[in-house]
């Protein structure tokens, strides 16, 4: 990360992951890891259920452009347990 922060020091990097349905966990719900990096973001963890259809609604939030009223997703930052930090 350190090295990500130096040669991009002005980058939004957002990292998720597929999953696959286990037997195990209830039909539509999945564990995924989704974590944005960047500046003015700093660590934190939210158990908040989440939709791929956030991540755009909550990109756009992190690079304050309005959301555009076609999608569909939420801003998953609006619900203030995210740890993102205001420059």
């Amino acid at each position: 990360m350190a090295r990500l922060r130096e040669d991009f020091p002005d980058t939004l990097f957002a990292v998720t992951a597929d999953h696959a349905a286990l037997p195990e966990e209830p039909a539509g719900q999945a564990r995924v890891p989704l974590f944005f990096f960047g500046p003015g973001i700093k660590a934190g963890v939210s158990d908040t259920p989440a939709s791929p259809l956030d991540l755009l609604p909550t990109l756009a939030g992190l690079l304050d452009m309005p959301p555009d009223p076609r999608w569909q997703g939420r801003n998953l930052l609006d619900s203030g347990e995210a740890g993102v930090a205001r420059p």
